[in-house]
């Protein structure tokens, strides 16, 4: 039922732009019109049918995560108590099936790295058991937020940023440590973690598979929270189309906090006259100072006349994209990019608009996290 819903979206593409061409003729589509607002509206409804028929129980997904903590802890050595909050929360098989592997390696790390042994912890005037909670909620009815917390030893900054030669006194760099693949807070492994693979895998399936959001926050002595933020459904999502330059892209609605232009914002530092290659910029917007990026340029691609700006929010700091032109909002299949030797930061997947050609989906986040990543060696 997907594929050929797939299929019907991808024909009401199709149908959209031959009536547009007709329209440009001098051809009466009214009609026409009526008949595709209909079809659209069917659309929608048979999405939505087909959605809830795949919607799963986010209670029924963490159920393993019971036994793979029983299996890992050892009475009178390391103790630990889980807990699970998921309410009434739902979400999408095909979410579900990618994002218990990350939620493992989670659970993992926190049993190997963070919780105590049952001795440290009662030293600390701590439980006996340690706590790792998590919990999840639907926020905006199209994403859904995972918390993973404990209460354990929180992470070393000195000893990671002796480690990987890097100072991570800011959590975004910590985070960019951790879970840079190969690296690893263990100097043997052990048979469930210490291969520096486990936060890669976390982050991978997070932000490249999903197109979603990772955050962490981590106290000494008090515990450790990894945030997670993913889209309910990635089959068919809400998408705006843009152009940039001579190419079209889309990026998916979620992610994106607003639309402004630019002409109507007072630019505070203009792009460099120095530096052809320049791509950022500032503008002032409701009182704050927002960089501006150059969407064309962060891709290397032809520049064309940069006139709109999309904003998201990136660990709480607004981040914008300048873009030529929003073309509009669509419905979308995204089909992932499978093969790794196509695969380029910034981009999650493709589809197709109807005009037979691939439109790349755009990952803004991971883009934003290269210019944050590029200011900070700056």
């Amino acid at each position: 039922l997907q594929e050929q819903l797939s299929l019907l979206i991808v024909s009401r593409f199709r149908l959209d732009r031959e009536l547009a061409a007709q329209a440009e003729r001098g051809v009466d589509v009214r009609g026409l019109r009526e008949i595709a607002e209909l079809q659209a509206r069917q659309l929608r409804d048979l999405r939505r049918a087909i959605l809830r028929v795949r919607m799963v129980r986010v209670s029924e997904v963490l159920e393993p995560l019971a036994l793979l903590v029983r299996s890992l802890t050892r009475p009178g050595h390391k103790e630990l108590r889980l807990e699970i909050d998921a309410h009434e929360t739902e979400v999408d098989k095909a979410v579900a099936d990618r994002l218990l592997p990350a939620l493992v390696h989670l659970v993992r790390n926190a049993i190997d790295h963070a919780i105590e042994p049952v001795e440290e912890r009662l030293a600390n005037h701590k439980n006996r058991a340690g706590l790792l909670r998590v919990s999840c909620r639907e926020r905006g009815g199209s994403q859904l937020e995972l918390v993973v917390s404990d209460d354990g030893r929180g992470l070393d900054r000195a000893a990671i940023g002796r480690r990987a030669q890097r100072s991570v006194e800011a959590d975004d760099d910590l985070l960019d440590v951790l879970t840079t693949s190969g690296f690893s807070t263990l100097d043997a492994a052990t048979h469930t973690s210490g291969r520096g693979l486990g936060m890669d895998i976390v982050k991978r399936i997070t932000v490249s598979e999903l197109g979603g959001e990772l955050w962490l926050n981590t106290v000494v002595g008090q515990g450790t929270q990894f945030r997670l933020k993913v889209p309910l459904t990635i089959a068919i999502i809400d998408v705006f189309s843009l152009s940039c330059g001579t190419q079209s892209f889309v990026v998916p609605v979620a992610a994106v906090e607003e639309i402004f232009d630019l002409a109507n914002e007072r630019e505070i530092s203009p792009p460099s006259a120095n530096d052809a290659t320049s791509t950022i910029s500032l503008v002032e917007r409701r009182g704050h100072a927002i960089p501006v990026i150059s969407l064309s340029g962060m891709l290397e691609i032809t520049r064309g006349d940069a006139r709109k700006a999309m904003v998201i929010r990136r660990n709480g700091d607004l981040i914008a994209f300048a873009v030529d032109k929003m073309l509009g909002r669509h419905e979308v299949v995204v089909r992932p990019l499978g093969d790794a030797l196509v695969r380029v930061p910034g981009i999650s997947g493709a589809t197709d608009l109807g005009d037979g050609r691939p439109t790349l989906v755009l990952d803004l986040f991971e883009l934003g996290a290269r210019f944050t990543a590029r200011e900070g060696r700056a």
